[in-house]
């Protein structure tokens, strides 16, 4: 047999088809079925899109009713790479907005507490306590 033949990229047609058929089986089975489908769409764009991203985007519209972060996300299933850096950076972004909610519960604590600790006129030991036990719940949330 020709190896050419073998190796030949599925033509635009085939490709959706597979994609529509992955997604559609991906709503019911899961991440089987996205990597399938993200799999067929890197190697539309690799070997139809390479050099035409905005025709590539314009495809998958017209294809699957998609947009790029949609697609993006189903051709990242297949990107194994990208996956372990998106988890990375998410893990990232979620170690910063924790470390941002700590910030602005330390910021209220000490504006408050400069407002209702006991030495300063108009505060007291039993506001201070309600206030550090606000604090501590708030911070058990983050």
């Amino acid at each position: 047999m020709d190896t050419l033949l073998e190796t030949r990229p599925r033509s635009l047609d085939e490709l959706a088809e597979v994609i529509r058929d992955a997604l559609a089986k991906a709503e019911k089975a899961g991440m089987e079925w996205n990597i399938i489908a993200g799999e067929a769409m890197v190697e539309a764009h690799d070997y139809h899109f390479r050099k035409n991203l905005h025709g590539f985007w314009a495809w998958v519209e017209r294809n699957f009713d998609y947009q790029r972060t949609q697609a993006t996300r189903i051709m990242n299933y297949a990107r194994p790479e990208a996956l372990r850096r998106e988890a990375v950076k998410r893990r990232d972004e979620l170690d910063q907005i924790r470390d941002l909610k700590e910030k602005i519960i330390n910021v209220g604590y000490k504006t408050l507490a400069s407002k209702l600790h006991p030495d300063v006129k108009g505060g007291s030991r039993h506001a201070m306590t309600l206030l550090n036990a606000a604090r501590d719940g708030l911070k058990r949330h983050i």
